[in-house]
């Protein structure tokens, strides 16, 4: 059984012609600051983009060639396949402005550029203050873009995708969906959208208020926190602007896209219910407390900064950061007490709530392996007991709880294998650890000796290029990526399995 390559084709001509057309807001950027020397590189990348686009778009028209609905459709592997190829291809187009306007020492960090911001890791080889203001417009695109999925934005625009709609928005849309939102996967990616973009002009409005930032900063960074990116318009962080509310804005917006918005779309439709009963969204809040109350008290037990206000305010931000896997940084963590570390560590692996624009193992796995683990101690106690897993007063199915201990376990293997392939690169444990967990759960920053303030320049290229990868693989949750290396992907009917 083949790939519906045609479709595929098709639906990846749609994404070139929406990646082209978004290149309009890096040169409208570049002409109102006179960047004229950035010109040629974006529009180099939007002709490529909308003529392959194009020519791909016509060629494969079914409307002229008399292909039936069936014929349309995607099966799950064609949705895994598109998925792994629709990410590379975007991030290669994305990577042209980057290459030609000679912003990056090679094409390999320009993709690598490219390929941060669509994951929304805000990993970077570059130093974002030397970028033209076209540039750094085109990065915040791809960061904004890839938080809510540009698959998922496509969706809205392909009804005739049809039961292969529903499967590829389950593939690419990161977290565990254990709520059905609305009857048509159509419906379920307008109110997404409608969420994400409600919350980003909210932040723009709060940001823009503030004497601090012009509006292309306050533009800029929403499109960052939103996407939970963590874009950097300054070395030094957020720091640069010494202001309290402005961190306070970015860290209530970053926490609100790092919750489920199934949460939102409730609220929307009124849904108090399962707002009260969600489990996920206690524990997110609980954890955030917590850690926040732990590192607070570090900072000021060790004497770090003068007034106990301070150690809360700066625990408060690098815990919030941490958590919903922005990667901002107000002050150089790496010099705070060891303890700090480690709970940045635990926030790192755990990231944000399932069905967000946050990355890591994502808080309502963490709580199902939890209950997994309280459940094998009464079990060892009382053999007989019959003790479903539950979360919000749902139970959770043995299929769903199978899948995320599997999951799990797979992440930590990865993140395992990953820290060993960079340690090659001469770096220490703790380097090539939290590097490895920070691009699969699209952090971005990472601890040791240079951690907050560093770059992934520091790694050869053959790293850098699995580094890309890896953030692939984190941002699409690892199967969609690693069933391509299975035999049985590729063919189905020797394996015995339809898919």
């Amino acid at each position: 059984m083949g790939f519906n390559l045609r479709m595929i084709a098709r639906v990846i001509s749609i994404l070139l012609l929406i990646t082209g057309a978004s290149m309009v807001f890096p040169l409208v950027t570049a002409a109102y600051y006179h960047e004229t020397s950035v010109y040629p590189s974006i529009v180099t990348a939007m002709l490529i983009s909308l003529f392959l686009g194009l020519c791909g778009y016509i060629m494969l028209d079914e409307r002229h060639r008399g292909i039936s609905r069936k014929k349309s459709t995607l099966k799950t592997r064609d949705c895994y396949l598109l998925v792994f190829m629709a990410w590379i291809i975007c991030s290669l187009i994305g990577a042209v402005p980057y290459y030609l306007s000679d912003q990056t020492a090679s094409f390999l960090d320009a993709f690598f550029e490219s390929v941060s911001g669509y994951t929304t890791t805000g990993a970077t080889v570059l130093v974002d203050s030397l970028l033209y203001k076209g540039l750094l417009m085109w990065k915040a695109m791809t960061h904004w873009l890839g938080g809510m999925g540009i698959l998922v934005f496509m969706i809205i625009l392909l009804p005739s995708l049809g039961v292969g709609g529903q499967k590829l928005a389950t593939t690419e849309a990161p977290g565990p969906d254990l709520t059905k939102l609305a009857p048509r996967v159509q419906d379920i990616a307008k109110l997404l959208y409608f969420v994400y973009l409600s919350l980003s002009v909210l932040e723009f409005l709060f940001l823009v208020a503030s004497p601090q930032m012009s509006p292309f900063e306050a533009l800029i960074n929403t499109m960052g926190s939103i996407s939970t990116s963590g874009l950097f318009l300054h070395p030094s962080g957020i720091s640069y602007y010494h202001s309290a509310y402005i961190e306070m804005v970015l860290s209530i917006f970053s926490l609100l896209s790092a919750t489920n918005y199934v949460l939102f779309i409730s609220l929307l439709k009124r849904d108090w219910d399962n707002l009260k009963k969600n489990l996920e969204i206690k524990v997110y809040a609980t954890v955030l407390v917590i850690t926040t109350a732990v590192v607070t008290i570090s900072l000021a037990v060790s004497n770090i900064y003068p007034t106990f206000t301070d150690c809360l305010r700066h625990g408060f931000f690098q815990a919030v950061a941490f958590i919903t896997t922005t990667g901002y940084v107000l002050d150089d963590y790496v010099h705070w007490p060891p303890i700090c570390a480690m709970v940045f560590l635990f926030l790192l692996i755990v990231g944000g709530c399932g069905s967000s624009t946050a990355g890591g193992l994502k808080m309502v796995r963490f709580i199902v392996i939890f209950k997994l683990v309280a459940r094998s101690f009464k079990k060892n106690v009382h053999p007989n007991l019959v003790s479903p897993i539950k979360a919000g007063g749902q139970i959770i199915s043995v299929r769903a709880t199978s899948a995320i201990t599997t999951f799990t376990v797979l992440y930590l293997f990865t993140a395992l294998g990953s820290a060993l392939i960079i340690s090659m690169d001469g770096m220490g444990l703790e380097v090539s650890m939290t590097s490895a967990l920070s691009l699969m759960s699209t952090t971005g920053i990472y601890l040791g000796t240079v951690g907050a303030y560093g770059t992934f320049a520091l790694f050869s290229a053959p790293i850098r290029l699995f580094m890309a990868f890896l953030m692939i693989v984190g941002r699409l949750e690892m199967y969609t990526v690693f069933f391509l290396f299975m035999p049985s992907f590729w063919n189905p009917d020797k394996a015995g399995t339809r898919l």
